[in-house]
């Protein structure tokens, strides 16, 4: 769970098995007020994690089971990650831009740096507010409308409106 005001954002870990039972409690630094985070189970021989994603860009993996509080590693976007998604060993980050960043993972692990970025739309640019992984689609939420997108051709294949609001944003 992310909370805590603007400024900055307190990370509280919850059993699922027990939702009144707090497994950890920890700050994030000021200068990175946290938008979103996702869960990615074990991959090989590598245990879960949980990416966090800031308003000023970065991507921080924390271990999902021991040492929470330690960042095991960490990126700089271009822009604030306001989704994150995984699903069939990728991450997806929808960025403050308009634009998706795809991370894969290989058997040396997560490759932060080498990561792929598509862009969804022109100016006036918009962030991508949320992501869903469906049968080897990605379903993107940007601007009013839904951009439906195969994830291994990192195609747009379908567009449609959900809004007659053009200016609409939620």
């Amino acid at each position: 769970v992310i909370s805590g005001p603007a400024s900055c954002s307190d990370i509280t870990v919850i059993d699922p098995a027990r939702s009144n039972t707090v497994l950890d409690q920890f700050s994030l630094p000021p200068t990175a007020p946290a938008l979103c985070m996702c869960a990615v189970p074990p991959i090989d021989n590598s245990s879960g994690t949980v990416w966090i994603g800031t308003q000023e860009g970065s991507i921080l993996i924390h271990s999902a089971s021991a040492n929470r509080r330690c960042c095991l590693q960490s990126a700089c976007l271009s822009e604030g990650v306001h989704s994150l998604m995984y699903s069939n060993g990728r991450v997806v980050a929808g960025l403050g831009d308009g634009t998706l960043a795809f991370f894969s993972h290989t058997s040396a692990g997560w490759n932060l740096q080498s990561h792929t970025v598509m862009a969804l739309g022109a100016n006036p640019l918009q962030p991508v507010r949320c992501c869903l992984a469906k049968s080897g689609r990605l379903w993107v939420g940007y601007w009013n409308k839904v951009h439906v997108v195969d994830m291994e051709s990192r195609k747009v294949e379908q567009i449609f409106s959900v809004s007659e609001r053009s200016e609409q944003q939620d």
